[in-house]
């Protein structure tokens, strides 16, 4: 059994996707150190799949492991499920934003729904959850939220013309959230990882152009643990920007390191 972390025990931790993935493996390190955790998902079969795994991982029996359905890209559906969780166990210690959705392909034959989907699930769901939980992390003075953005936003990837623009905004909202909630005793975190095991890569795989899967292969994929393990890990240090794996910061440092050189080798890979 993991012993407990000072960071976490007791702490109550919000998730949105958390029914798979990164957000599921986020869940399962949480309950072993203590935390309570609440999944915010959209699948109800796959969240009742989720909560029975994690009970297995549960640290003691006063643990809550709480599932609700609800979809990000509403924000009445948001708002009144946070202020129903706010009643019962008060605003949430920490939220974790890793609802999101991708679908690569050429800008060319990607249909304008798809944009506007993406936009919906990826950025303005991350920005109803945290205009619901701020305003009681702001009354208590203290909260973390944490962002999970993208490699991409940095990296402009071949064939994610849908998909980046709204990690770049989840990104870019995140660093002003920092500046404006850091007065306040909260937070605020952005995850850009890269490549990672999941079902969403499984689904998306298949529908990558040939040119986006050959520059894939140029960094590993990297387990959703991996991910989390990192995620918790900047967390207890309040890192303002984590990035899992060694592969997604060396590409990172490089793109600024470089800078409009890593554009010239990038376009020449394409």
């Amino acid at each position: 059994m993991v012993m407990k972390s000072n960071v976490f025990s007791q702490k109550h931790v919000l998730i949105t996707g958390g029914s798979s993935g990164i957000g599921l493996a986020v869940a399962k390190q949480l309950v072993q150190k203590g935390a309570h955790v609440h999944l915010f998902a959209r699948r109800e079969q796959a969240l009742e799949e989720a909560r029975l795994l994690l009970e297995e991982y549960r640290f003691s029996p006063d643990q809550v492991i709480h599932t609700i359905s609800v979809d990000v890209s509403s924000s009445d559906q948001v708002t009144r499920q946070i202020n129903a969780l706010a009643e019962k166990y008060g605003a949430p210690d920490i939220l974790i934003n890793s609802a999101g959705i991708t679908y690569p392909g050429l800008f060319q034959d990607l249909g304008l729904e798809i944009f506007e989907e993406i936009i919906r699930v990826n950025y303005l769901g991350c920005i109803y959850m945290c205009k619901a939980v701020a305003k009681g992390m702001i009354s208590r003075g203290s909260g973390v939220i944490v962002n999970i953005s993208s490699l991409v936003c940095v990296v402009p990837l071949y064939g994610y013309s849908a998909y980046a623009p709204s990690k770049s905004a989840i990104s870019s909202f995140s660093d002003v959230l920092r500046s404006e909630m850091s007065p306040f005793g909260i937070h605020v975190a952005t995850v850009l990882p890269g490549d990672v095991r999941t079902p969403q890569l499984e689904f998306e795989t298949p529908l990558k152009p040939h040119v986006t899967r050959t520059l894939a292969r140029l960094a590993n994929v990297i387990p959703a643990e991996k991910v989390a393990q990192d995620i918790l890990d900047g967390i207890s240090r309040k890192k303002a920007v984590i990035i899992p794996g060694f592969d997604a910061s060396l590409i990172y440092h490089l793109r600024f390191l470089l800078g409009g050189s890593f554009m010239f080798i990038l376009d020449l890979l394409t």
